[in-house]
């Protein structure tokens, strides 16, 4: 069954997302090519590359924030390195890197203005199987539905939050290959954690929606 045909999605977190299909083409036509088509390397260095990309998904890096990231990229690199490329929210539980996921987002909570969605608008492109992009909307969405999340630092926060995306995703497996199998028929290809991210994001956000039709 194609992912055009309008249906639905239902969330374990609460959601239920209504026409999934027309509201991902209309973002990707959007959104796509300054972030998801840019070529970026699966490997364990961070360049100015890495760091400018976020700024085209509004990651409000500015030039010293964005300089205190590239100085701290070694050591960035070292926790990347920890992680493999292949690595996907998909993959057992327990195959799943937690602790280098930990280990990296820590890094960060030492970079000055490196927030978590500053982070995670890296590390996507870097492992974009494995590593959700939760900025604000997203986070908050999730803070509301798990108030666990509150007060965490970044590196248990970030491990919790995609504990519950991982819910999301899993439960929602079959829906979001077709939806992602259909968009990479009209030239977009997204993995399936950037399928239910942007999704989450699209819905939660509070501005003009991309698809208001019925």
């Amino acid at each position: 069954m194609s992912a055009a045909d309008g249906t639905s999605l239902r969330l374990p977190s609460g959601l239920t997302i209504q026409n999934p299909f027309a509201k991902l083409l209309a973002f990707a036509k959007e959104e796509y090519a300054t972030y998801d088509a840019v070529t970026t390397e699966l490997d364990s260095t961070i360049t100015i590359h890495d760091i400018l990309l976020s700024v085209m998904m509004n990651s409000w890096l500015m030039a010293p924030r964005g300089r205190s990231v590239y100085r701290a990229r070694e050591r960035i690199g070292r926790g990347l390195a920890g992680i493999p490329p292949e690595a996907s929210l998909l993959d057992d539980h327990d195959a799943i890197p937690w602790d280098g996921i930990h280990a990296l987002f820590n890094e960060f909570e030492t970079i000055k203005g490196a927030k978590l969605a500053v982070a995670t608008k890296i590390l996507h492109r870097k492992r974009p199987k494995l590593i959700p992009i939760f900025d604000k909307v997203v986070l908050s969405y999730y803070e509301e539905t798990h108030p666990d999340l509150r007060g965490l630092k970044m590196g248990p926060v970030a491990v919790r939050a995609m504990e519950v995306f991982r819910d999301d995703l899993l439960a929602v497996r079959e829906g979001i290959g077709a939806l992602a199998s259909d968009l990479a028929e009209r030239g977009f290809s997204l993995t399936p954690v950037r399928v239910l991210e942007a999704l989450l994001w699209i819905e939660c956000r509070k501005a003009e929606p991309y698809y208001s039709g019925g």
